[in-house]
């Protein structure tokens, strides 16, 4: 675990879930209940068999210095659509490349200061710009979050 100090925070990469959209066959839907997640344009995610929200939810938590210290407004929306994705039939949509590197794009270079790479899990190549057209690439809400897991 890598651990660093942001703005009054601490910040932790520890090896991350290896939860993958592409490994969520057809599943049922379910209402998000990811507190980071809960104000998307979307309500439901699925997930594969072995992953729950509350496993999610205390990954996605290690984020939350750099969502409060506003490196890049897309980091939430990209977070979001890789950990808990949005539910279309039953299947995960896949994350948005250009959302990636928009976050990437603010949000590395303050990570590269600390010596912590970009995470693996977040790589931008893996990614397609399919589901793109789905998403809002102007300007996100840039809400703060408590740190309360």
């Amino acid at each position: 675990c890598v651990c660093l100090g942001i703005s009054t925070a601490l910040l932790c990469f520890p090896a991350l879930l290896t939860f993958n959209v592409s490994q969520a066959s057809s599943a049922a839907c379910q209402p998000i209940t990811v507190p980071l997640c809960k104000d998307l344009h979307y309500t439901e995610t699925v997930l594969p068999e072995q992953e729950t929200q509350d496993d999610i939810r205390l990954e996605i938590h290690q984020f939350y210095p750099l969502v409060n210290v506003r490196c890049s407004s897309h980091l939430k929306p990209l977070l979001c659509s890789v950990y808990v994705p949005e539910c279309v039939s039953g299947k995960p949509r896949p994350p948005c490349r250009t959302l990636c590197e928009k976050a990437k794009s603010g949000c590395e270079p303050l990570m590269n200061k600390f010596g912590i790479a970009w995470p693996e899990k977040l790589k931008c190549t893996a990614f397609t710009t399919e589901s793109c057209e789905h998403v809002s690439l102007t300007k996100h809400s840039n809400t703060v979050v408590s740190n309360s897991i």
